[in-house]
């Protein structure tokens, strides 16, 4: 039975990609030793690969606690390093941009929120003096809270 060949020996049915390697991919191709599984290619390695976890119980096996503790601070002080490293400082003139911005937004919102504050401030101040005065703002915002609910409830069901 000549058409009958083992897996040994049949030979590696040839795609468009393998047919267009070239000298230098085919001369390493013979010189790796590789694996054939399930149509993945790998190169040899006699040795299961370690899973990333027993690594990892391993070094923490090593030393008593000092010996961990002191290696896990200088671990993340190290790590820590590494990622100040590859930060983007900003330039100068782009700090006392971003600076003056801050602190013109802080003037603006702290002007806004004094004037809201002196506002009901005086509301109150007036309320207490006459209680008409006090029911007939929140008769107002209460009003407007309301045509304000509608008004978007109606825009969002339009959609």
């Amino acid at each position: 039975m000549s058409t009958d060949k083992t897996a040994d020996e049949q030979q590696p049915k040839r795609t468009p990609r393998a047919s267009r390697r070239t000298g230098r991919d085919q001369a390493i191709q013979a010189v790796t030793p590789v694996a054939r599984h399930e149509g993945a290619v790998t190169a040899k390695k006699d040795r299961p690969t370690p899973s990333r976890r027993k690594i990892e119980e391993e070094a923490e096996d090593e030393g008593n606690v000092v010996v961990r503790t002191g290696s896990g601070i200088l671990d993340y002080l190290q790590g820590v390093r590494s990622e100040l490293d590859k930060v983007t400082w900003p330039t100068r003139e782009d700090a006392r941009r971003l600076t003056i911005i801050v602190l013109i937004a802080l003037v603006a919102s702290a002007l806004l929120l004094g004037m809201i504050a002196l506002g009901f401030t005086e509301l109150f101040r007036i309320g207490l003096e006459s209680p008409l005065v006090i029911f007939g703002a929140m008769f107002i915002a209460v009003a407007a809270a309301v045509y304000w609910n509608r008004r978007n409830r109606s825009k969002s069901t339009a959609l």
